[in-house]
């Protein structure tokens, strides 16, 4: 008896210890989600893939600078595929705006390369070098708001009621149909 309940400590201790990063980096806590961000630009890249997808906007500021943003998913690609998304859903030149929320702290992962002095971070290779970065809870694009790009924070922050109760009151509708 005293061994199976050490064998079941032993376990339950391992499973805690090796899912506390996965639930972090997957945490709704890591964005700001009381302040929405919203980005205007044109697509400058889609990153479809594993383990984040964005699209890279580039946004022209007031003072005629362009400013580059990482517009990332929380998705899975089986259910943004589900979803109607596909790697040609978004093209270079494409409009798009899109309101969401920034992550509290800074992106950055442990290099594994070599070429990189030891204990310096980079950033995730899906950010694809962009200045700031958003979990994008709403796209707005030539195919109509698409509202479940990003899971986290709140819709209601980035639209008025009357949008809201437009896109449906359960919020399902994702993409709609193309446009022929």
């Amino acid at each position: 008896m005293k061994r199976k309940l050490t064998m079941c400590c032993a376990a339950l201790t391992t499973s805690l210890v090796l899912s506390t990063p996965l639930s972090a980096h997957h945490a709704a806590r890591l964005f700001e989600t009381s302040v929405p961000i919203w980005v205007k630009g044109t697509v400058v890249r889609f990153n479809w893939g594993r383990p984040h997808t964005a699209i890279i906007v580039e946004q022209l500021e007031e003072d005629g600078t362009k400013l580059r943003w990482a517009l990332e998913n929380s998705s899975t690609l089986n259910m943004l595929e589900r979803m109607g998304y596909t790697r040609d859903s978004f093209k270079v030149g494409d409009a798009i705006e899109a309101c969401g929320f920034a992550p509290k702290q800074r992106y950055a992962i442990r290099s594994p390369s070599p070429n990189v002095e030891e204990g310096t971070t980079r950033e995730p290779h899906w950010l694809d070098g962009a200045e700031r970065v958003i979990t994008a809870r709403l796209l707005l694009t030539k195919n109509g708001p698409e509202v479940h790009w990003s899971h986290y924070g709140p819709l209601e922050l980035c639209t008025d009621e009357e949008d809201l109760k437009a896109l449906g009151a359960d919020h399902t509708s994702h993409r709609p149909p193309a446009v022929p």
